[in-house]
């Protein structure tokens, strides 16, 4: 499984910035919520977060074990945000 550097910033966003939610997410990104909901989909359907969906939007997402083993993956160093 290889995450693009999008996806790889909104994992250490969940884990490191509370945000939990695709709305929490676009807020201030210049980024919709309909784009942060396709990526918390894919990284809840490869199983790197656990997330509640009520009406068919994501609530509560927390990054998994698998999720941290990535965020500690040396591969992705250089991705990690300021």
């Amino acid at each position: 499984m290889q995450l693009n550097q999008e996806e790889f910033v909104v994992l250490w966003n969940i884990e490191c910035s509370s945000q939990t939610s695709p709305e929490r997410a676009a807020e201030g990104s210049g980024n919709t919520k309909e784009k942060y909901e396709h990526i918390f989909g894919k990284l809840c359907e490869i199983g790197l977060i656990s997330a509640q969906k009520k009406d068919n939007t994501f609530y509560g997402a927390l990054v998994n074990e698998n999720g941290r083993k990535v965020l500690k993956d040396k591969k992705y160093l250089d991705w990690i945000p300021d």
